[in-house]
Order: C-alpha cells, then sequence, then structure tokens
C-alpha cells in the first residue's frame, strides 16, 4: 500500500466526522478534548472488571461506550450517526474478510510452527482436533469483543489521531494505547509481555487491510476475532510456561517484520 492510497483511505475515515457547536460547560471541555475525554472514560470502564475475573479478562465493550457517551456529547445525534455508519458499514469487497482471516491466522499459525521446531511441545490429538469449536467462539468473539472494541479504536479514536498526525504515526499512537489498555493482563500474570509487542504491531497489520477496502472498519473487526476467536482460541492452548512465551515472541516478531514493511510502503514516494 503506497502512501497516497494510505491517505486516501485515512481521509475518507476523517470525514466522517461532523462539525460540532461550541458548547460551555461539560459539553464544551469534552468537545475541546474528545481522544483525552474517550480514555479517561473508556479505561476505567475496560479495566473494572479485572479484579472479578482474577485477571483473566478486560470489559471489552468499555471502548463502544466511550465512544457512543463522548459523541453524543460532542455532537449529539448527528455525531452518534457518524460514528455508528464508519464503525458498522463495510466499505469493500467482502473478499477481504476471507483474506483478513487468512493472513491473521496463517501469521499465528507460521509462529506456532516455528516453535515446535525450536522445542516446544507439540499439540495432542485432542488440542488438534478442537479446532471445531472455532465455529462457535469465532462469531461469538466477533459480536461480543472484536466489534466493541474496533468500533472504539477504529470507529472513534483513529479518525481523530489521523486528522493530527497522518495514518503512519496514527497508528503507531493507536498502537500504544491498545497496548497499554492489555497491560493488566500482563500484570495478573493471564499473558505473557510480548503480547503487548504483538498488540502494538497488529494495529499495522489492521491499517493496512483497512486501506485495501477503502477505510473499513468491519475488515478490522473480523481480524481481530480470527486473532482471537480462531488462532487465539485454538492454536493459543497449544502452549503453557515456557512454550507460551517462546510462541509469542515470535508471533510478536513476525508481526513486527510485518510491521516493518507496511511503515516502508506507507512512507515509499509514489511513482513520478
Amino acid at each position: 500500500m503506497c502512501l497516497r492510497k494510505g491517505r486516501r483511505m485515512l481521509r475518507m475515515t476523517t470525514s466522517v466526522l461532523v462539525p460540532v457547536a461550541a458548547h460551555a460547560g461539560l459539553r464544551g471541555l469534552v468537545a475541546r478534548h474528545p481522544l483525552f475525554s474517550f480514555l479517561l472514560l473508556a479505561f476505567p470502564l475496560s479495566w473494572s472488571i479485572v479484579p472479578l475475573t482474577g485477571g483473566e479478562g478486560i470489559n471489552p465493550t468499555g471502548p463502544l461506550i466511550a465512544a457512543l457517551v463522548v459523541s453524543a456529547l460532542v455532537g449529539g445525534r448527528s455525531q452518534v450517526g457518524a460514528w455508528l455508519r464508519l464503525s458498522f458499514t463495510n466499505r469493500g469487497p467482502l473478499r477481504w474478510h476471507a483474506i483478513a482471516i487468512g493472513v491473521i491466522v496463517g501469521l499465528y499459525g507460521l509462529a506456532a510452527l516455528a516453535a515446535f521446531a525450536l522445542g516446544a511441545a507439540g499439540p495432542s490429538s485432542a488440542e488438534l482436533g478442537a479446532w471445531t469449536e472455532i465455529l462457535f467462539v469465532f462469531p461469538l468473539y466477533l459480536l461480543l469483543i472484536a466489534a466493541p472494541e474496533e468500533s472504539g479504536w477504529r470507529g472513534f479514536v483513529l479518525p481523530r489521531l489521523t486528522e493530527s498526525f497522518g495514518p503512519l504515526k496514527a497508528t503507531a499512537v493507536l498502537g500504544l494505547i491498545v497496548a497499554a489498555w492489555h497491560v493488566p493482563l500482563v500484570v495478573a500474570g493471564s499473558q505473557a509481555a510480548a503480547v503487548l509487542g504483538a498488540v502494538f504491531a497488529s494495529q499495522f497489520v489492521f491499517t493496512w487491510l483497512q486501506g485495501r477496502t477503502n477505510g473499513s472498519v468491519p475488515i478490522v473487526m473480523v481480524a481481530h476475532a480470527a486473532q482471537g476467536g480462531i488462532a487465539g482460541a485454538w492454536m493459543g492452548p497449544m502452549f503453557t510456561g515456557a512454550d507460551q512465551t517462546l510462541h509469542v515472541g515470535i508471533w510478536a516478531g513476525l508481526l513486527g517484520l510485518v510491521t516493518a514493511a507496511i511503515a516502508l510502503a506507507l512512507n515509499r514516494r509514489p511513482a513520478a
């Protein structure tokens, strides 16, 4: 994806932001600082359930609720409508949903094969046969986790970051935000620290997918669900302890290489 294509995609993304009238008081404060207001609401809402889950989970509706509340305060019905249309309207060919799943699962699977080659214990027949569970897990993950999260990250945060930083830097900043959002799981020990690197790097893959689908947020929801509801749900349980750390480290490294390639492509000057 060249820089011209990346800019075109993200101009389309930011064009859904409607003009906002001046307000006083709380609404005025939120309107002047929508991103800060979003984060101030999304993080506590999401982290509030961490103690209840024993450090195993974050509330995925936090970003969605924060985007809804801030959009309503900033621009009322018109801004909420713009956010909903951007978040849930598919903008690209449907075949890219299959490509997104293939890319994400392929990278995760390649990392698994590399981990096995480097000495990780191989999967049992029961673990290999558990692939049928993804037929149930994937759609639930898409609806209950990926969709509410990405409607906040990609439907609300990224367009505003892009206005200030452009596509590449906006993706990097979003990557840091989403990685920070996952920190409680690492602190609780339910996820390896390398997951934070993988979360950061995956944002560039997601931006690339958006660039190939006219800025579609649903494509990212599908990719996110493939990452957690297919690759993670099926292959993730094959690794425990040190093997899990090895696998996640390799996965993060592969995503890092892909991220570097995407960053170079985004920065490449289009031919005259």
